[in-house]
């Protein structure tokens, strides 16, 4: 569990450094002797409040042998940090890991990177709506409620995010992920990341977007759509296995057709043109393996760690929160990832840890080990203790209906518990 510790260690020296606190707190604040210092209520965000925020509060004074703050104090004290203190975290976190072990996890020398995007329900709120925006009224509804786009690109075979974005509803996947995806080369480049292949599915692909790929020297793998062009169409048509797109002043495009169980046929779009070096079975596997980086992640952050479940109703407490499930939730990775195995294509591993049992069972004391209130060795053995006795099997090739996919749900999954 050495990765693990070493992040933990290091968002602890980060959380204790001034020059981070006054880069990410309101000037002049958390200068005196408090009950609730910048370290503990980063720590608190951190540990990600689900129930009562004073029944947290009370927890914490009882784990630390003091009188336990109000939870009017702690949304006071929280307003004073800034959501750039657990974006620097997260950043911090990724910098310990890539910099140990840069050529870990990697397909065939690639680092595979998947993109996709979701939504977020967040409590009523007239700042959040102002902000976010509302989701498109149905007639059956008076009035829908906020929600923000979130967008992450994942290493597939970590399933650590790289890189977040949460932003107006308005605002689709695919602008974001244009956004992000020269900082998630740049930062990826940094850590000595040379070759990357970049996976989406089909409503990703466009020529703005292939050729932003193109023009930063990455490689992609897209599903298509069957009428994305005229070539393409022509392609789907003639039913052919495997064929190439010329497209002028582009390199040669190879285009790979699969017939799936549902009767679908899937259209991937690929830089990768060497078909002895890549054949189509493993690329086909690369495509349908960011089902566990993505759509599982999502499923992780939403329910596992019930990422909608806000604490407050803020623009800068949603901020606070969702980078905080980034964060943590990397830390959670990169101790499983340790225990697993990488998730390569073709090589996954045959057994897996419960993330749930580990979050649920972990969580105060990853807190407590980032306050230095027990050493984070113990941390790291009883993760492990707990991540082994979790294991599972790892049941492949499981599908699941989508029919109700994309329609928001009137009243949230999650009560304040008490």
């Amino acid at each position: 569990m050495i990765k693990q510790q070493n992040v933990i260690t290091s968002l602890t020296s980060l959380a204790d450094d001034d020059n981070f606190q006054n880069r990410n707190k309101e000037a002049g604040s958390f200068v005196r002797n408090r009950k609730l210092p910048f370290q503990t209520v980063v720590g608190m965000i951190l540990r990600m409040v689900k129930n009562s925020i004073q029944i947290a509060c009370n927890w914490l004074g009882t784990f630390m042998n003091t009188e336990p703050a109000s939870k009017q104090a702690f949304s006071q004290a929280r307003q004073k940090i800034s959501y750039t203190a657990f974006q620097e975290m997260h950043a911090d976190g990724l910098r310990v890991i890539y910099s140990t072990d840069p050529k870990d996890g990697l397909w065939k020398g690639y680092r595979l990177i998947a993109a996709d995007g979701s939504t977020l329900r967040l409590p009523e709120s007239e700042e959040l709506a102002k902000e976010f925006g509302r989701w498109g009224t149905r007639e059956d509804v008076a009035m829908s409620p906020p929600m923000a786009r979130i967008s992450e690109y994942t290493d597939m075979t970590t399933k650590l995010v790289l890189s977040g974005r949460i932003a107006p509803c308005k605002i689709s996947e695919e602008e974001l992920a244009k956004e992000q995806l020269s900082e998630v080369v740049l930062l990826m480049r940094k850590y000595d990341q040379k070759k990357l292949l970049f996976v989406y599915d089909r409503g990703y692909p466009s020529q703005e977007f292939i050729q932003q790929h193109l023009d930063l020297g990455v490689d992609f793998l897209f599903r298509t759509p069957k009428n994305f062009n005229r070539e393409i169409k022509k392609i789907y048509e003639s039913r052919e296995a495997e064929s190439f797109l010329f497209v002028e002043e582009w390199p040669m495009l190879r285009v790979l057709q699969f017939d799936l169980p549902s009767g679908e046929r899937e259209i991937l779009l690929t830089s990768l043109s060497d078909y002895n070096a890549f054949p189509e079975e493993e690329l086909s596997s690369v495509y349908h393996g960011r089902w566990s980086s993505m759509e599982e992640g999502y499923k992780r952050q939403k329910v596992t760690m019930q990422m909608e479940n806000f604490s407050g109703k803020t623009v800068e407490a949603i901020k606070q929160e969702y980078w905080a499930t980034l964060t943590v939730g990397n830390i959670i990775e990169v101790g499983c990832v340790e225990i697993e195995g990488y998730w390569i294509p073709g090589k996954l591993p045959t057994r897996q840890v419960n993330r749930s049992v580990v979050f649920g069972s972990t969580r105060d004391l990853t807190m407590a080990s980032i306050l230095k209130i027990v050493p984070v060795e113990h941390h790291s053995k009883q993760f492990e203790k707990i991540a082994r006795r979790s294991m599972m099997r790892v049941r492949p090739n499981r599908s699941f209906s989508r029919a109700k996919v994309g329609r928001p749900k009137n009243h949230h999954v999650y009560r304040r518990s008490c």
